[in-house]
């Protein structure tokens, strides 16, 4: 089944590589970034629609969500300061600019 999913995205022209047991490794190919830069999520699913995960697939996982939530909390902080800026100006101010 992992490989019908290979030979699809081939198919478009997405090179893509999906581990199906512990002793190899996720690629991506050059064309398309189906994923963020450390995490295979896509490779990961793949594999649990297939009906199976690797070993590492799990920590993985968590890793990811970890991750995920600190990239939320950034964009979150940043999100707060450009806010506060922005209110530092009122109507008008900025005008002739």
């Amino acid at each position: 089944m992992v490989n019908a999913v290979r030979v699809l995205m081939a198919a478009v022209g997405i090179g893509y590589t999906i581990a199906i047991d512990d002793n190899e490794q996720d690629g991506m190919g050059n064309v398309f970034m189906l994923e963020g830069l450390s995490d295979r999520w896509f490779a990961r699913g793949v594999r649990k629609a297939c009906g199976f995960q690797l070993t590492k697939d799990l920590e993985n996982e968590k890793k990811c969500l970890v991750e995920q939530e600190e990239e939320m909390n950034r964009n979150d902080y940043a999100d707060e300061h450009d806010s506060d800026e922005d209110s530092m100006f009122e109507e008008g101010d900025l005008e002739g600019f």
